[in-house]
């Protein structure tokens, strides 16, 4: 038997795999090694811009506009920071493995469903910066659909 609650369920997973959909869409689209850098290309996975290029200024003031969680899920974005600064930045594309599609800094090549354990050993130290905090955000149209 159908329930309400079942078929809101259903409804919400359907809009939640057309979000993962035109993420690995746009994952699809990515040049190897492109003009962009983490930011630019972990804000265009997610929807939350509509090029992929370098974003050098503003990220943290675009972040603070989303919603922050202690945890990770499947198509937030994932931050490594140091103090406030977060200085790298991917997209959560599996739980279970946990993994992360990320650009390997400016004008990197594009690392699809990487091992969570290998990119945070990349970046948990990294020139200056040493990762104090792992943060995850919820994009817009991710954010929409689970209110």
């Amino acid at each position: 038997m159908t329930t309400l609650k079942n078929l809101k369920k259903m409804k919400l997973s359907k809009e939640k795999e057309d979000i993962f959909e035109e993420m690995k869409n746009r994952i699809n689209t990515l040049k190897a090694s492109g003009i962009s850098n983490c930011i630019g290309t972990a804000f265009y996975i997610a929807g939350e811009k509509n090029k992929d290029r370098n974003i050098y200024r503003g990220h943290e003031e675009h972040l603070k506009k989303l919603t922050e969680k202690n945890f990770p899920e499947k198509g937030f974005l994932i931050a490594w920071c140091d103090g406030n600064e977060i200085y790298h930045l991917g997209v959560i594309t599996n739980l279970n493995p946990l993994l992360v599609t990320h650009r390997g800094g400016i004008k990197g090549d594009v690392y699809e469903d990487h091992p969570f354990e290998e990119v945070n050993r990349i970046y948990q130290k990294i020139g200056w910066h040493t990762a104090d905090k792992i943060s995850y955000f919820v994009p817009k149209k991710l954010e929409e659909i689970l209110k």
